[in-house]
């Protein structure tokens, strides 16, 4: 049995890189039963088999492939800016949602809404974002392409061990960690002077 709970160590054992990113992940071995996800104000848990876990993840990129290809109908009417906006208020809100779910103790369809737009607003972000950062280097495109890839997975690195500094258990550290990235983003965008991008 999968059982989402919060990042442990166990001492005196040798080192396992997919137990270690399972478990950086919220994500622990139990030896039978379905997955479990502890909401902690409650104290309960609410399980789904393996085979719904799966159809849950299976949603959540059909979630993120279908905001892309929506992205892309729509940027040469309105312009990246505005989808990228729409898509960090969307994690954002997203994000809050996740911190409430796991406070609260919520059902656990809350929980998979949330995630479920948490992860949809990626594909409003990803290409916008990057378009918008890649607009003033046509002529260094190969090289700024490249820090923007090395400035994700950075953050990506940076991000994981915060959710090891923050108290609680269950999805609470997972939650508090996505928010607070969302809304740092949505806040530096809306700090941030809109420039012209030209379309092809």
């Amino acid at each position: 049995m999968v059982a989402i709970a919060g990042p442990r160590l166990e001492a005196g054992r040798r080192a396992n890189p997919f137990k270690s990113s399972r478990r950086t992940c919220g994500l622990k071995r139990r030896p039978s039963g379905p997955t479990q996800l502890p909401g902690k104000a409650a104290r309960r848990e609410n399980a789904i088999s393996p085979a719904a876990f799966s159809a849950v993840f299976a949603s959540n990129a059909a979630g993120l492939i279908s905001s892309s290809q929506l992205s892309a109908r729509l940027v040469t009417r309105t312009g990246p800016r505005p989808l990228l906006l729409v898509g960090l208020g969307v994690a954002a809100a997203g994000g809050l949602a996740l911190v409430t779910v796991a406070v609260t103790g919520a059902p656990l369809p809350f929980l998979l809404a949330a995630l479920f737009a948490t992860m949809a607003s990626i594909g409003f972000v990803g290409p916008n974002a990057t378009a918008l950062a890649l607009q003033e280097h046509g002529e260094q495109a190969g090289t700024a392409s490249a820090l923007v890839g090395l400035g994700t997975f950075v953050t990506g690195a940076l991000a994981a061990p915060l959710t090891g500094l923050v108290g609680g258990s269950g999805a609470l550290p997972l939650a508090v960690v996505m928010a607070a990235f969302a809304l740092a983003a949505l806040a530096a965008s809306l700090l941030t002077r809109p420039r012209r991008l030209a379309l092809a």
